[in-house]
C-alpha cells in the first residue's frame, strides 16, 4: 500500500497506524513523516475526521520535491474505556491551475485507531 501511495499520490507516509493505548484522562502524541516524491513542490492540508478528541499539528504543509516534514497527532483520552477510530485525511492543494485539462486535488483517508485503558 505504501508503494501505491507513492506512485498514485506523489507522497508517502512513514507509518499508517496511530494504534496507541492511552490511559483514561491522559494524552498521547505520535509523529508521522510525510515525504513528497512528486517532481513539484506540494501543499497538503491535514485534517482529522470522526473524533473531536484527536488533533493534528500543523494543518497545512508545504513540502518541496524529495523533502519530508513531520506532523503530530495528539489524542486526548477523555472518553470511557474502549476502542476508538478516526480518519487521518491528507488533501493535496493545487498551487495553480493547469493550462490544459483539469487540475485534480487528491484526497487520501487513512483509518486510524486507538484504545483507551483504565
Amino acid at each position: 500500500m505504501l508503494l501505491l501511495n507513492t506512485f498514485s499520490y506523489g507522497f508517502k507516509i512513514n507509518d499508517l497506524n496511530f494504534n496507541e493505548k492511552i490511559s483514561r484522562g491522559e494524552s498521547q502524541t505520535k509523529e508521522f513523516i510525510l515525504t513528497n516524491n512528486d517532481i513539484n513542490s506540494k501543499i497538503y492540508r491535514i485534517l482529522i475526521e470522526g473524533d473531536e478528541d484527536v488533533k493534528v499539528m500543523p494543518n497545512i504543509l508545504t513540502i518541496d520535491y524529495l523533502s519530508s516534514k513531520k506532523i503530530k497527532i495528539k489524542v486526548d483520552a477523555n472518553k470511557s474505556k474502549g476502542d476508538y477510530s478516526y480518519f487521518l485525511v491528507i488533501k493535496e492543494i493545487e498551487k495553480q491551475l493547469k493550462e490544459q485539462g483539469v487540475g485534480i486535488n487528491k484526497i487520501v483517508k487513512i483509518k486510524q485507531s486507538y484504545q483507551i485503558i483504565e
